[in-house]
């Protein structure tokens, strides 16, 4: 942070009681610091701000920065881990597997990328500028599993590049990511279905994921049956010597040829995130506005997150 954007904020704390309400606990910063891995920084962030708001967002199509929707750390951490159990039980996606997502700025976004680090996946971000036969090549590649896709591009990937004949075999699920918008995102599982091949065993939004976990629970006997999965720890058991995993696959424009995918292993996945917490030392709120596509090197998860939607005017 450049040193006018520390002296503003000096100004403004003092009077802004928002920017108060989100500053660093040193207690928090200290475990953040001290935790080995990636998910382990994540959960000691939705475990020591519990209550405070993680994320807010506006209801879909809003024109105003009227953020409607909000999310705590709490529900953040749980929501993952619900959505990790379901996948990791049901073998839905595993361990070393990849997990490929397309859209825009989101919550669903947001979770989607703590989740791939819960389970010890390979995230796949889509980038949404590129020919079809692009993002074809991306998924035949990494022969990602799952897609998290939002709802406004998912017709658009099912039609064009799922839904082709032979395309993407390695496809077994797609999940609409549809927070705000729970009602449209059910409009485009329908169109989906409809659309995408037989060989694709499931198609969720992301609210039906987070249920089958309650009917999981709720159909059971066995009082276990609603404990979650604990989340990969990279180098613990399971990794065998692997220390340093592949967490990402970051692909370019292929603006030089077919786009190439950008390894981004534990190691740098740790230092991105602890580094967007750790500014000034951990003395500073961190405040972050969403309103690109996050398919670059994944997605911040500040101390307070604003997601607007793509149609917001100002930021087109």
């Amino acid at each position: 942070m450049p040193g006018p954007n520390l002296a503003r904020l000096a100004t403004l704390l003092p009077h802004d009681p928002e920017l108060q309400a989100y500053q660093p606990s040193p207690s928090v910063q200290s475990l953040v610091d001290a935790a080995p891995t990636t998910i382990e920084i994540i959960q000691q962030l939705c475990q020591g701000y519990a209550e405070r708001v993680a994320l807010k967002w506006c209801s879909d199509g809003a024109m105003t920065s009227d953020y409607t929707y909000t999310m705590t750390y709490k529900e953040v951490w749980e929501k993952v881990q619900t959505m990790a159990t379901v996948l990791s039980t049901k073998g839905w996606l595993c361990k070393k597997e990849f997990v490929a997502v397309c859209g825009f700025a989101s919550p669903g976004w947001v979770l989607v990328d703590i989740l791939s680090l819960y389970l010890g996946a390979v995230l796949v971000p889509l980038p949404l500028n590129v020919p079809y036969e692009d993002l074809k090549y991306m998924l035949d590649e990494s022969g990602a599993r799952v897609v998290f896709v939002s709802a406004e591009e998912s017709e658009s990937l099912a039609g064009n590049v799922l839904g082709k004949e032979g395309a993407c075999p390695s496809v077994e699920m797609v999940v609409v990511m549809d927070y705000g918008g729970e009602e449209k995102g059910q409009a485009w599982v329908a169109k989906l279905r409809s659309l995408l091949p037989a060989s694709v065993v499931r198609v969720l939004t992301m609210q039906e994921l987070l249920l089958e976990h309650d009917k999981k629970s709720s159909s059971s006997s066995n009082s276990s049956s609603s404990t979650f999965v604990s989340p990969a720890i990279p180098g613990a058991e399971g990794w065998g010597e692997e220390p340093n995993p592949l967490l990402g696959l970051m692909y370019t424009s292929g603006s030089t040829g077919r786009p190439k995918g950008a390894m981004y292993t534990e190691t740098l996945m740790r230092a991105l995130w602890h580094t967007g917490f750790s500014w000034g030392a951990g003395e500073i709120p961190v405040v972050s506005l969403g309103f690109l596509p996050l398919n670059h090197i994944g997605t911040c998860f500040p101390i307070f997150s604003s997601f607007l939607p793509s149609s917001y005017p100002s930021l087109g």
